[in-house]
């Protein structure tokens, strides 16, 4: 335990452990870009009818990559924390354990803004009322999803700081 202790006290002396907390910090600010250019939460695009009626037969499923991300994000912080507590090479135990998190987190948000996404298309068929509503849902989905990343920034940040 002593060991496991003192592998968490050095672990913001690695560049690997800085390297995933800037890719972190760069994928909220990604997240943030999109949210701000996106077509639909802008009101750019509206889509026809026939796209409407179109979305409205193709149901959006998670299908295998959601599958396969989340198992892909569960190995990766087991094998992290496996990498931690022996101390092999902790700054990338400790950054398979933060993109394992970060996937497991956030790729069931993803998959609801597309939902969200495709609700927006859908409702072009019926009403202005039923767009505006689906687009705030939209716009509240990624409003999640930047906030998950700009969280778990401050979560790591404080983290190794605390040690």
């Amino acid at each position: 335990m002593n060991n496991f202790l003192t592998t968490l006290q050095s672990l913001s002396t690695f560049w690997e452990t800085w390297v995933c907390v800037a890719l972190l910090a760069a994928m909220g600010i990604a997240s943030v870009v999109h949210r701000l250019r996106c077509p639909y939460i802008n009101g750019k695009k509206i889509a026809s009818y026939d796209e409407a009626r179109t979305a409205i037969d193709s149901p959006i499923f998670a299908g295998p990559r959601s599958l396969g991300l989340m198992l892909a994000g569960i190995a990766m912080s087991i094998a992290g924390l496996y990498m931690l507590y022996g101390a092999i090479s902790p700054g990338i135990g400790f950054s398979l354990i933060i993109v394992g998190l970060v996937i497991m987190q956030t790729e069931p948000i993803r998959l609801r803004i597309r939902e969200a996404e495709h609700r927006v298309v859908t409702s072009c068929a019926y009403d202005e009322e039923a767009r505006i509503a689906a687009t705030e849902t939209l716009k509240g989905r990624s409003d999640w999803l930047t906030m998950v990343y700009f969280i778990m920034l401050a979560g790591v940040v404080a983290g190794l700081l605390a040690f």
